[in-house]
């Protein structure tokens, strides 16, 4: 009896399919120098990958004394275009694990960009959770279901975002347990991609929205101030 089609199909798939490279090699961890021990900071991408803003934040964190770790995930993982195989909750056990590498570290953070961001917001939920505090630019809140926060968390959202809307993440911070350890600002204006001056790769649909992708010098600087600031207190 000949296998049908679709099943001849999904064996072949099944076949051709490669399981994701070792964490460690898609993780950039860049060293402050010096004596430690320092802090540490995850920095989390959006399925449109290590871009120029991510780099800028990189760079950030480092001058600011920090060890700081990029995780190349849509490389490592493979994710399609739209986004869609993307598992967040996988993603932020994966976050979560990456705090391990930053052994010796004095504190570490975890800082995410619209998917990314949601995954971030799935990995400060674990318990006993690794980070001293955590926070999401414009994150996709329409992954998450429901969102536990024991730690304090701050949530940098566009007030003008069609293509992951901040209500979203207002309304889902407001009923998690721990919502108090949550601030979320929404920043007038501006739209999805606010500190992103360099526009992703035509083609990525979820910035194919008239609205998204509209970067604000301005409004980058006073989220990273923000920013800044709230990591300070969380002390």
């Amino acid at each position: 009896m000949k296998a049908p089609l679709a099943l001849l199909a999904a064996l072949l798939l099944g076949a051709c399919a490669r399981p994701p490279a070792p964490l460690g090699a898609h993780v950039a961890t860049l060293h402050p120098g010096g004596a430690g021990p320092h802090p540490a900071v995850v920095l989390v991408p959006g399925c449109d990958g290590v871009r120029a803003h991510i780099d800028d934040a990189a760079r950030r964190f480092l001058e600011a004394g920090f060890v700081t770790l990029v995780y190349d995930y849509p490389r490592r993982l493979r994710v399609d275009a739209a986004c869609a195989s993307l598992d967040v909750a996988a993603l932020g056990r994966d976050i979560a694990g990456l705090a391990q590498r930053a052994a010796g570290a004095s504190r570490v953070h975890a800082v995410g960009w619209a998917q990314g961001g949601a995954a971030t917001m799935a990995a400060a939920a674990y318990r006993p959770t690794p980070f001293k505090s955590a926070a999401a630019f414009y994150p996709d809140c329409a992954r998450l279901e429901s969102w536990d926060v024991p730690v304090p968390f701050l949530l940098l959202l566009g007030a003008d975002d069609t293509t992951m809307p901040g209500e979203r993440c207002s309304r889902l911070a407001e009923r998690a347990p721990g919502a108090a350890r949550v601030l979320a600002i929404r920043y007038g204006g501006a739209g999805h991609g606010f500190d992103a001056a360099v526009p992703p790769a035509r083609g990525w649909r979820p910035f194919a929205q008239a609205q998204a992708g509209r970067f604000d010098a301005q409004v980058r600087d006073g989220a990273w101030l923000d920013l800044k600031l709230f990591f300070e207190a969380a002390e």
